[in-house]
């Protein structure tokens, strides 16, 4: 893999999992208030930092 596309999967990572796993984490709060947002947002988002991690 080049510099350029190592570049894009560290950032993939680092977004992803930097924001993506403390808003999953959300789905843990009782009440059922984030189960939507949880689903349907924030899990796309940590999806990003599984692809930067599988991509490698």
């Amino acid at each position: 893999m080049d510099k350029k596309g190592m570049y894009i999967q560290k950032k993939l990572m680092l977004w992803g999992f930097s924001i993506g796993l403390p808003l999953n984490l959300l789905s843990l709060v009782p009440g059922g208030y984030f189960e939507i947002p949880v689903r349907f947002l924030f899990a796309p988002v940590l999806t990003f930092g599984y692809i930067g991690l599988i991509a490698g």
